[in-house]
């Protein structure tokens, strides 16, 4: 269960019309010695770059993968990765000229 003090953070966060709302459907990483970010992008245009520590970047993976399984387990859904759907539609049309 998610804690109610970062479920209410997360409401007032998302309802605020001072916080800046992104959709983006790819990314880019990057990293330095010192930090590591996201060049975050929307049909193959940058829209935002995110920078945060290696610390952070680790922490936000883990969440983010907790939550994927969460939401997989409640759903049933397993959630494809943009490689593996690339992956597919390269084999699919490779596969193609030998359908009749």
């Amino acid at each position: 269960m998610i804690n109610k003090n970062i479920e209410d953070r997360a409401k007032i966060a998302m309802l605020s019309e001072d916080i800046p709302k992104l959709y983006i459907n790819g990314f880019i990483t990057f990293f330095s010695q010192a930090d590591m970010g996201l060049v975050l992008e929307q049909n193959d245009k940058p829209t935002a770059i995110i920078n945060m520590s290696y610390t952070l970047a680790k922490t936000l993976v883990e969440k983010l993968g907790n939550t994927i399984r969460d939401f997989e387990g409640k759903t049933g859904n397993i959630i494809m990765t943009t490689e593996y759907i690339a992956h597919k539609m390269k084999q699919e049309l490779s596969d193609e000229p030998n359908k009749l």
